[in-house]
């Protein structure tokens, strides 16, 4: 948890395995993350770092690339985050949805409000798809600029507002 997100505590996980080869595995991790809230001035924001994709934007160290990138596998993850709001705490706004496309990758977010345990809870639904193995060096410029979409998305926060 401590590379996920430092100062948090774990409070328990849990391993599906998949019913079938083809379908994936699925974890679920229960943790908290005391102060997690940021206050500025009377105003409170909850930060989404927590749903993002960390090793992407290593590719991307370079300015100028001379030689493709290189996958070693097509792959496609997806995750469901559900953040547990303070107490008589709510949403003021979520940020809309998108889907961001480029070089052979592809990246979906959405936001939803929910109720669990009597609480509202924000749900960060996100996922990546890369199709392609090989991603030519000519092909780098559309990669930064789609890493760079992802990376503005991944640093979406909300906004809470004292309701019921």
């Amino acid at each position: 948890m401590a590379t996920v997100c430092p100062g948090a505590i774990l409070h328990g996980h849990e391993v599906s395995a998949p019913p079938s080869p083809a379908d994936p595995l699925r974890i679920a991790l229960r943790f908290t993350i005391p102060h997690f809230l940021v206050h500025a001035g009377n105003i409170e924001v909850v930060p989404l770092q927590l749903v993002r994709f960390p090793e992407l934007p290593k590719i991307a160290a370079s300015p100028a690339r001379q030689f493709p990138v290189f996958f070693d596998y097509l792959f496609s993850e997806s995750f469901d985050l559900r953040l547990l709001l303070p107490p008589a705490r709510t949403p003021k706004s979520l940020p809309t949805g998108q889907t961001i496309e480029g070089a052979g990758l592809k990246a979906s977010t959405s936001y939803e409000a929910a109720e669990a345990e009597g609480r509202k809870v924000v749900v960060v639904r996100r996922s990546l798809i890369c199709s392609r193995r090989e991603i030519p060096a000519a092909e780098y410029p559309e990669l930064l600029q789609f890493l760079a979409a992802l990376a503005e998305e991944e640093s979406r926060a909300v906004t809470l507002q004292a309701g019921s």
